[in-house]
């Protein structure tokens, strides 16, 4: 199947396989309501006043965020699968109870089969954290903890790669990376030699979706373009996935600069509001007043990132800066949540088309980020932090 398998199964449980039931909605809610509530529990190991708590809440409930809830699509899973991933791996690092390990590793190979942006995401992990106890705990501890880690990946990527190589001969979850690269090359792919075979076809669909598409983009053409290109080609799938990584990896090569502003637009892309028409029943005012504060998220993320690594350059150089940022549990926290984020950041923006919709799993992360990173800029660098008064007068 194109598609790996964990939304659809949830489609059939709820009856929703043809058309969205409200057992479905009610099933996504529920997620959303705990995911929230994961983000909320996360966010006191910095030790925040309520108000900027209920501020994090208010911000969870808002409809950008909640939007996706009342969509039949795999976001609302996805984040409650990755959210999980990122509570349970901060249990373990702070109770170091095999357990969370193991649930940690489940969540985030579940996450991968419902999006395969995360199927990396299963394989990384251990293999950080069994370095990080190798270096300090010998071998037999990073062992231990990179299987505790690896034990639900193998179990359920297991299964189902093992599935499609031994019945599809493809080791994969899903054969679709080669057409997804074709995102990244829409817009050059004639640089491919005059002789192959695919440039025909490809062109003909570029060129038809760039003026006739709904976007006017032609980012997606692949999905009409291989039911042209693999006819051509006289290849079946997955063969004719392999044959377009093959060709997209060659194109790539071929035009650097090329990929490099197609990664450029993505990320552009990726950082722009989610919200569709649900949220802002579309109303230019609620549309104008959601984009600011989008925007105005993004920049207090920014800034607390910036002041976070000053914070930890400044400790590395002595310094002890005060409030959460000087708690390991907060910083284990706020680690774990910034390290998903630059992943799914990163593999989105280099491999698909990066549009806001595939970022909307972990805006709740980014939330409890952006709140606990500017929680710890406040108590470090505000007016009543050490590193503002004046040695001279007494610390009242």
């Amino acid at each position: 199947h194109d598609r790996v398998l964990g939304y659809p199964v949830v489609l059939v449980l709820t009856g929703s396989s043809e058309t969205p039931t409200p057992l479905l909605l009610g099933v996504q809610l529920a997620l959303y309501v705990a995911t929230a509530w994961m983000v909320l529990a996360l966010f006191q190991r910095f030790d925040p006043p309520k108000q900027w708590s209920y501020a994090l809440l208010v911000l969870l409930a808002s409809p950008p965020l909640v939007e996706k809830v009342y969509v039949a699509q795999t976001e609302t899973l996805s984040g409650f699968l990755v959210t999980m991933s990122v509570t349970a791996f901060v249990l373990w690092l702070e109770r170091q109870s095999t357990r969370w390990a193991v649930l940690s590793g489940v969540s985030i190979a579940l996450a991968a089969i419902t999006h395969p942006v995360y199927q990396g995401l299963a394989l990384l992990v251990p293999l950080a954290y069994g370095a990080w106890r190798l270096k300090k705990n010998g071998p037999r501890q990073a062992f231990k903890t990179a299987g505790a880690f690896v034990v639900g990946p193998l179990l359920i990527l297991g299964a189902l790669v093992g599935h499609n190589w031994v019945k599809f001969d493809y080791p994969g979850v899903t054969p679709m990376l080669g057409w997804h690269l074709s995102t990244k090359t829409a817009l050059f792919i004639d640089e491919l030699p005059m002789d192959e075979p695919a440039r025909a076809p490809l062109m003909q669909v570029r060129d038809q979706q760039l003026v006739e598409g709904e976007s006017h983009t032609a980012l997606t053409y692949f999905w009409q373009a291989r039911y042209l290109v693999e006819p051509e080609l006289g290849l079946q799938r997955p063969e004719s996935d392999n044959y377009m990584l093959k060709l997209n990896l060659k194109l790539i090569a071929r035009t650097p600069l090329g990929y490099a502003n197609a990664v450029g637009n993505s990320f552009v892309s990726y950082s722009m509001p989610s919200a569709g028409s649900l949220a802002t029943g579309d109303s230019a005012i609620l549309q104008l007043l959601m984009t600011l504060a989008h925007f105005g998220v993004a920049l207090v993320f920014a800034c607390q990132a910036i002041a976070v690594a000053g914070m930890g350059i400044a400790r590395r150089l002595g310094s002890e800066p005060d409030g959460p940022f000087s708690d390991r549990r907060a910083i284990s926290t706020y680690l774990a949540a910034l390290g998903l984020i630059a992943y799914t950041f990163t593999v989105t923006v280099l491999v698909e088309t990066g549009i806001a919709r595939h970022r909307s799993p972990i805006d709740p992360l980014i939330l409890l980020v952006t709140f606990a990173g500017a929680w710890m800029a406040w108590t470090a660098l505000g007016p009543n932090s050490k590193a503002t008064q004046n040695p001279l007068e007494p610390n009242v």
